[in-house]
C-alpha cells in the first residue's frame, strides 16, 4: 500500500474532525457583528433544507446517501428524512 493511501486508511473520518472542531469553538473570542452573521447563516441553512425536503432532488439525495452509508443504522442524521445513514 503506498504511503498517502495508509495515510487516508488511518485517518480519522472527517465528520469526527469537523466534530470536534465544532465542540471545541467557543464565541467568545467573536465580536457580536461575527456571531449574528453566525446565526443567520444557520438559519438560512436550515431554512433551505427544510424547505427543500420535498423537491425531487431532495428525494434523490436521501436515496443516494441510503445506498451509499455501507449499511451504516443511523449514524447521522439527514435533515426532515425519517433515515439516517
Amino acid at each position: 500500500m503506498a504511503a498517502s493511501a495508509k495515510r487516508l486508511a488511518t485517518r480519522e473520518p472527517l465528520a469526527v474532525r469537523m466534530g470536534r472542531a465544532v465542540a471545541g469553538f467557543r464565541f467568545a473570542g467573536c465580536s457580536a457583528a461575527t456571531v449574528e452573521k453566525a446565526k443567520l447563516c444557520i438559519l438560512d441553512v436550515l431554512s433551505s433544507a427544510f424547505a427543500s425536503i420535498e423537491s425531487p432532488w431532495s428525494r434523490q439525495a436521501v436515496a443516494l446517501a441510503t445506498r451509499s452509508s455501507g449499511g451504516a443504522k443511523r449514524a447521522a442524521s439527514i435533515a426532515g428524512a425519517s433515515v439516517g445513514v
